[in-house]
């Protein structure tokens, strides 16, 4: 009897771990969903909040917006687990031990810059945070003041959208 069990057990393993996967899968999706959604409502509120000049709600939307960085570095790297698993599962070579190495890859917090990260730029942008370029700190841009004016020099007039490609044009 206990045979036939572990054979039957055996036999269903294969196709529990592939289901598992599949949920697992699903599950990395609905997360990175819900992170890209967070780090955009940060990215609204922290609009919000530079018109009212709260520097200090700011710098603690900029720490919330460091750890959606380390949580998307966290959800690639998940991914990435689950691709590697993949092709154990299907052939029945899976053992605990490379369970026990993706949970423990996945789980440690990752060693990222934020400050680098697409979800931290554009907090910032959206904050009118300046970063520091890399070895660009000393380098300013002045505009001129035909960068800035939105005066036709021919009509003399106010241009509505002075940068808008002129449609009849011919490139």
């Amino acid at each position: 009897m206990d045979a036939e069990l572990e054979a039957n057990i055996q036999q269903a393993l294969p196709s529990a771990l592939k289901m598992a996967l599949y949920a697992a899968k699903k599950q990395h999706l609905d997360l990175l969903k819900y992170t890209i959604e967070g780090a955009d409502s940060l990215c609204n509120n922290a609009a919000f909040l530079k018109d009212f000049e709260d520097q200090e709600h700011l710098q603690h939307l900029g720490e919330t917006a460091k750890g959606f960085a380390v949580l998307q570095t966290q959800l690639t790297r998940y991914k990435t687990q689950l691709e590697k698993l993949q092709p154990l599962v299907e052939s029945g070579r899976l053992d605990q031990s490379k369970i026990d190495k993706v949970l423990k890859d996945t789980l440690a917090t990752p060693r990222i810059n934020a400050t680098k990260h697409d979800f931290y730029k554009k907090f910032c942008d959206r904050a009118g945070i300046e970063l520091a370029a890399d070895g660009d700190e000393d380098v300013f841009i002045q505009e001129s003041e035909s960068i800035r004016s939105t005066i036709c020099p021919v009509t003399q007039m106010e241009m509505e959208d002075p940068l808008r490609k002129y449609e009849g044009s011919v490139d």
